[in-house]
């Protein structure tokens, strides 16, 4: 019976750390999604990112990308309205999963760091990615529906019925850091 226990766990664990990397893929996506859509300035001053696409992302040409989300919020982190102090820890979490999960969680490494409480780490980052998501999806509406407003174009096809949500999440994480889109 504890064998099954066991591998319980490890499948809940295994679950747990699949759909981690999965979040911080979507949060990735968003960011590159708002740079090349929402800040195409940005994306001129520095050539790593010149040819930037959510498209290209979702291709999976990474050799083309040369940018990873270290890189990024390190770039654009406050130019995005985002606070960079956030966006860093949410970076050093993600590769912490990705890099070293295995080593700080499962390797018997004498005198080596450990992770406290992995599961409760994931559910942890799993929320901090849901978090992200709302910000990312309410700046990149707050974008679509300026540039309906701009444009003289509908605003309806322009909006999702979870947009002013987002929206609203957006605005108390940029009103709760103080970041203005002149950063």
């Amino acid at each position: 019976m504890r064998d099954s226990d066991d591998n319980d766990d490890v499948l809940v664990e295994w679950s747990a750390i699949g759909a981690a990397v999965l979040a911080a893929q979507r949060i990735e996506f968003l960011l590159y999604g708002i740079i090349a859509h929402g800040e195409p300035e940005l994306k001129e001053t520095d050539r790593r990112f010149r040819h930037l696409t959510p498209e290209s992302f979702l291709r999976g040409e990474v050799t083309d990308l040369r940018g990873t989300l270290g890189l990024l919020a390190k770039a654009y982190g406050t130019r995005l309205r985002l606070s960079v102090d956030d966006l860093e820890a949410f970076v050093k979490n993600r590769n912490l999963i990705v890099h070293n999960y295995w080593r700080l969680c499962k390797a018997s490494i004498r005198d080596g760091q450990t992770l406290e409480n992995p599961m409760a780490f994931l559910r942890e980052f799993l929320d901090d990615c849901q978090r992200w998501e709302g910000i990312l999806r309410g700046d990149l509406a707050a974008m679509r529906l300026s540039a309906a407003v701009a444009s003289g174009g509908e605003l309806q096809p322009a909006l999702t019925p979870n947009d002013l949500d987002y929206m609203i999440l957006f605005g108390h994480h940029a009103r709760s850091h103080r970041i203005r889109k002149s950063q």
